[in-house]
């Protein structure tokens, strides 16, 4: 619970703890104050997938809210994750089973309310705490669907005058503000202009992480073709560069080119169409920890992993394409994972994955920076998607 309640990636789901009392529970139930236990713990952008209704509906519900809080606990068991069994049945706190499911390298766990495409995957396993496992999930994990659980979808709208103020919101602001009205609420989706790049879905990588030179995609990323850039700005083809070229031609990105050579990733950017959301030297040695930047130098594959968390394989999206709108502004990266557009005032402003913190959230510096295959878009720190432990 300490250790949940530390973490910049879990304030949310302190927060509901706290709405349904399992902050007393923690401190004087002997099992939980002293464990063992293994806790699967949603980051905050799996409760916002939910939906700011479901959100505020939950808190009025603690019954509801515990029920579903408990079905993340395997009582009286510390499970590693390299002990987790495939396609094993795990009964949880609220006497509902979970299921380990392994697609290589990913592994998910997951109720019988978790459709197969929206599997919450194990993102940072093996926390260490004092009294159990800890593993961090990217969705909430159901024991039956929404609509069972009697759940406003994530599009639900709150009826007019009855916006409330109490629903859950992250850091450390009280949850005790007036109560959410429990009328009903309507499921319409909000309306919006279109926006020119549509929206992907965040369906789980089943293949195997990118390998260094020659680089191998996994098959849900689009293979690398010499399609040509949409009208853009550009040079003129004697003076344009590819991004590989403005990148290692740019002293901002030493850092990023070392370890886009590193990887044999410098030689796929030469070619084809990308989309690049480029950090700053400054951006990794302030978003990332000492360690994780030694285990970057060494293991290749995730360093792969993390670059391609940047890049955007067979599109050329221009700062006015980025989409703004709540519920259509996730971009599928090359490695399979989706970051998130913010917009301030309908700008875009930030860019951002499950594992960045709101209260760090990478902002653009720089937009549309025109290459022959692609567009490059600068921002001030790394884009992660999982949360990193830091020192």
């Amino acid at each position: 619970y300490d250790v949940v309640c530390s973490s910049p990636s879990t304030s949310l789901l302190c927060e509901l703890a706290k709405a349904a009392g399992l902050d007393a529970k923690f401190k004087m139930d002997a099992m939980f104050r002293s464990g063992p236990f293994t806790l699967f713990a949603p980051i905050d952008s799996a409760f916002e997938a939910l939906g700011p209704v479901a959100l505020a509906y939950l808190k009025e519900n603690e019954e509801l809210l515990e029920d579903i809080l408990m079905f993340h606990i395997i009582p009286s068991r510390v499970i590693a994750s390299e002990d987790l069994e495939c396609s094993e049945l795990y009964r949880m706190e609220n006497g509902y089973d979970s299921r380990t499911i392994c697609r290589t390298p990913f592994i998910y766990q997951k109720g019988a309310g978790n459709s197969d495409d929206e599997r919450p995957e194990i993102v940072t396993p093996d926390v260490e705490t004092c009294n159990g496992a800890l593993h961090f999930v990217d969705r909430v994990m159901l024991h039956k669907t929404t609509e069972q659980l009697g759940l406003p979808p994530p599009d639900a709208t709150f009826p007019p005058g009855e916006v409330p103020s109490a629903a859950p919101t992250k850091g450390n602001t009280p949850l005790s503000a007036s109560p959410v009205s429990t009328a009903p609420v309507t499921s319409a989706p909000v309306t919006s202009a279109p926006v020119t790049s549509a929206p992907v879905t965040a369906s789980p990588v089943s293949a195997a992480p990118v390998t260094t030179a020659p680089i191998s995609f996994a098959p849900s990323i689009a293979p690398i073709t010499s399609a040509p850039v949409p009208s853009t700005p550009s040079t003129g083809p004697e003076t344009c560069e590819t991004i590989d070229e403005i990148l290692c031609g740019d002293d901002m990105f030493d850092a990023l080119c070392q370890r886009l050579r590193q990887t044999g990733l410098d030689g796929a950017l030469s070619t084809g169409t990308w989309t690049v959301f480029a950090p700053t030297n400054e951006a990794f040695s302030r978003s990332l920890s000492r360690t994780y930047l030694d285990q970057l130098n060494t293991d290749v594959e995730e360093l792969s992993r993390l670059l391609l968390f940047h890049v955007v394989s067979e599109k050329a999206i221009y700062k006015d394409d980025l989409p703004c709108e709540a519920g259509e502004n996730l971009i599928e990266m090359a490695m399979g994972k989706d970051s998130r557009t913010l917009c301030v005032s309908r700008i875009p402003t930030y860019q951002k994955g499950a594992g960045n913190p709101d209260s760090a959230k990478p902002m653009f510096t720089e937009f549309d920076r025109p290459a022959c295959n692609g567009v490059i878009h600068t921002i001030d720190k790394v884009l992660k998607f999982y949360p990193v432990v830091e020192d």
